[in-house]
């Protein structure tokens, strides 16, 4: 399935980093969950034409970028069993490009 975002949405897909599990003398409960934080670096997927973001070719560019966003703002869709996650523009928080 294709998704395309219209209407000043941005396509992304949150990167989460894994932590190590390391051996604690603390026990802590089974359910315990480390709190996540409030933002969250996303890759850019596909943007609306109408955002303030979209440029032609953004998508045959090598260098992938990515977006900080706060991560209650993030959009989570299910739809026939494919997730997606958009963003309104307003909601960037800035653009993270790789140095190389």
């Amino acid at each position: 399935m294709i998704f395309e975002p219209t209407n000043r949405h941005i396509l992304v897909k949150p990167v989460e980093k894994k932590e190590k599990e390391t051996d604690s003398v603390i026990m802590l409960p089974k359910d315990y969950k480390k709190p996540e934080s409030l933002y969250v670096a996303c890759d850019i997927l596909d943007i609306a034409t109408d955002s303030k973001f979209f440029y032609p070719g953004f998508k045959n560019e090598t260098k992938k970028q990515k977006f900080l966003v706060e991560r209650r703002m993030l959009q989570k869709i299910a739809l026939e069993g494919n997730e997606f996650y958009l963003i309104l523009e307003n909601y960037v928080l800035g653009r993270i490009k790789d140095e190389a």
